[in-house]
């Protein structure tokens, strides 16, 4: 037997209910397990607790997959991820029939560089590697989500004075398909590279012995 009797009765008792994050104590909204202002961020962030991530928060991470990328300018993953951004923002530049087409076009317009943007992306998801406890970027379609972000926001915004939230997790999901394990063959390189450069620190630390 369901628990109420109608829409209404359920509206009427989920308002009277606390925001299900926690140390919330605002009121639930609609039909949602969520304040206004949680419900906002979980729809156009993708978790309650999101926010936006400005580049400067990541800026450390952007110098490291700087410094990677362009010491692998040749490797074939690099080159291939600097193809596949430069062919979407040429689709959209001819207005090809894809998801978030006049984000693309814009970027494409504006002679964006494919591999500065590759540097953008591959710097945030490096952010989001190192961010184990998640205290920034909440979950995966967090991620998604300011990716698609970071791509549609690289350039100037000519003419464009609001973004529907949905495009981000569109153009975000295309980035994550196209060339998403590039994205985490960045993240796991640099990792790999700093624990390498730990451990030579640590042995140049260890004690030295003089046979007398």
């Amino acid at each position: 037997m369901p628990k109420y009797k109608n829409l209404n009765e359920f509206l009427t008792e989920n308002k009277r209910l606390q925001c299900n994050v926690r140390g919330c104590s605002r009121k639930r909204i609609g039909q949602s397990q969520y304040c206004g202002r949680h419900r906002a961020r979980s729809y156009v962030w993708g978790h309650p607790e999101a926010g936006s991530v400005k580049p400067h928060i990541y800026s450390d991470e952007i110098e490291s997959a700087k410094t990677l990328i362009e010491h692998n300018r040749k490797h074939e993953g690099i080159i291939h991820g600097c193809k596949w951004l430069d062919k979407m923002m040429a689709a959209g530049g001819r207005g090809a029939d894809i998801r978030g087409s006049m984000y693309w076009a814009n970027l494409h317009h504006q002679q964006v560089s494919s591999k500065e943007l590759l540097i953008r992306i591959g710097g945030l998801w490096l952010f989001d590697r190192r961010d184990e406890l998640h205290r920034i970027i909440k979950n995966d379609k967090h991620l998604i989500t300011l990716t698609g972000n970071a791509v549609i926001r690289f350039g100037k915004m000519h003419g464009i004075k609001y973004v529907p939230p949905k495009f981000y997790l569109q153009v975000g999901g295309q980035v994550q398909t196209g060339i998403g394990p590039l994205l985490v063959n960045i993240s796991h390189s640099v990792k790999k590279l700093e624990k390498q450069q730990k451990q030579i620190l640590s042995k140049m630390g260890q004690q030295l012995s003089i046979n007398v």
